[in-house]
């Protein structure tokens, strides 16, 4: 079964899907990165305390990658269902 992985960040669904388990800590990672950043240059760089090197749980159950407090990301391999076509019958008039 072919599966993918969706993630929801502060209760809002990211419009992405990510191949693999691996590609999703990666997409938190350079977002938590780009954010420190951003704050960094304004002046705003508080400690932060991180952990998104959570192992990956079983499916339907989220990864909770926790960023800062409040500010976690959550990662749910999910399975793609395929339907299979019905044939239409083609029909003389």
């Amino acid at each position: 079964m072919d599966y993918v992985y969706v993630m929801t960040e502060i209760g809002q669904e990211i419009p992405q899907v990510f191949e693999s388990y691996d590609l999703a800590v990666a997409f938190v990672k350079r977002k938590h990165k780009e954010d420190l950043a951003a704050e960094m240059e304004y002046g705003e760089g508080n400690l932060t305390v991180s952990e998104v090197d959570v192992p990956e749980q079983k499916i339907g159950v989220p990864s909770i990658l926790y960023v800062e407090k409040g500010h976690n990301y959550y990662v749910t391999k999910v399975p793609i269902i395929k339907h299979k076509r019905r044939r239409q019958s083609r029909r003389s008039h």
